[in-house]
């Protein structure tokens, strides 16, 4: 696997990588992340990959982020409780 760009972000960390006739989208929010896989042949361009990380995906990137976030901090207290 090998590190393709960087494409910025304000909240999110995000890294394209090449492996096994995929990219790899992976999004880093903190302690969580996100990874899409995508077939080569789907994308046209590094630039393709940049025009899917829009606005409305990204918003639902974060909103994802924070579920994330929620339901590990649910787990935690509950853990916590059993004790």
């Amino acid at each position: 696997m090998r590190i393709i760009t960087t494409i910025p972000h304000p909240r999110i960390k995000i890294s394209v990588f090449q492996m096994n006739g995929k990219f790899l989208l992976k999004m880093e929010a903190g302690p969580y992340e996100q990874t899409y896989k995508i077939y080569e042949e789907e994308i046209t361009s590094i630039e393709h990959l940049e025009r899917i990380c829009n606005e409305e995906f990204m918003n639902t990137v974060i909103r994802r982020f924070e579920s994330m976030m929620n339901d590990f901090e649910k787990a935690m207290s509950a853990s916590l409780d059993v004790q």
